[in-house]
């Protein structure tokens, strides 16, 4: 009983903290109820997407859309290759130009914030579009 226990404590600990680090992420931004936790409105109108990137997959490939955007990527998490691999992937999947794609947060972790040039109910739509075809 106290195994069962101590491990209850340990993993609401984890999720709280989770939580907390996520909203340290989102502050600035607007969620809106009608989309995903992992989309977000900035203050100029743009998408914050919270994104989880595993470097070092077979490919880019975009696996889900939950908390956060899993995205495979195939490059390794060396001297910022990954991140750039990433941004350089969300632009094509989103059909956006490499400038109009950002990293905000996450240059050293695997939970990175992205900001791109669209509105987050085109950019669900897109993204959407993706994983069905998948």
């Amino acid at each position: 009983m106290y195994v069962s226990v101590f491990a209850t404590l340990q993993i609401s600990h984890r999720v709280a903290s989770a939580s907390q680090k996520m909203a340290k992420v989102l502050v600035g931004t607007r969620a809106l109820p009608h989309l995903p936790p992992a989309l977000s409105l900035t203050k100029e109108g743009h998408t914050r997407i919270l994104v989880r990137a595993k470097p070092g997959a077979k490919r880019n490939n975009v696996v889900a859309i939950n908390e956060a955007l899993e995205v495979q990527i195939a490059e390794q998490a060396r001297e910022g290759k990954a991140n750039s691999e990433l941004t350089e992937f969300i632009a094509e999947v989103l059909d956006l130009r490499k400038a109009q794609v950002s990293l905000d947060r996450g240059q050293k972790s695997r939970d990175k914030v992205v900001v791109v040039h669209l509105t987050p109910e085109e950019t669900l739509a897109r993204l959407q579009s993706l994983l069905e075809e998948s």
